[in-house]
């Protein structure tokens, strides 16, 4: 499997920081739960993310300052929040009424 320039920039990236070697994970629209695991990695590998943008030039431009990671911090709290509901009305096999009220109460 041929790996695009970044993708191997970012695995060279990680080892020297000695974080988990664990793939980058891509927002979709249609699952926004996704947008829950996106950021949690991204929080997980921000110094391998922030050697990336340092090195290669045509990524400063996307380097986060300590205030937007702060910002990605509170809104992995509130997703959060929302996953578990999810979680939670569709944990069975079918999302059920029964399940799904006392979460919006």
């Amino acid at each position: 499997m041929r790996l695009h320039k970044d993708e191997k920039n970012f695995h060279v990236s990680v080892r020297p920081v000695h974080l988990p070697d664990k793939e980058l994970v891509v927002n979709v629209k249609m699952k926004w739960n996704l947008t829950f695991d996106m950021i949690e990695r991204s929080l997980e590998l921000r110094e391998a993310l922030d050697n990336i943008a340092i090195a290669d030039r045509d990524l400063q431009q996307w380097e986060l300052i300590d205030a937007e990671w702060d910002l990605l911090k509170q809104i992995k709290k509130l997703l959060y929040i929302f996953l578990r509901a999810t979680l939670h009305i569709s944990h069975g096999r079918y999302p059920t009424i029964e399940n799904s009220i006392p979460i919006f109460n």
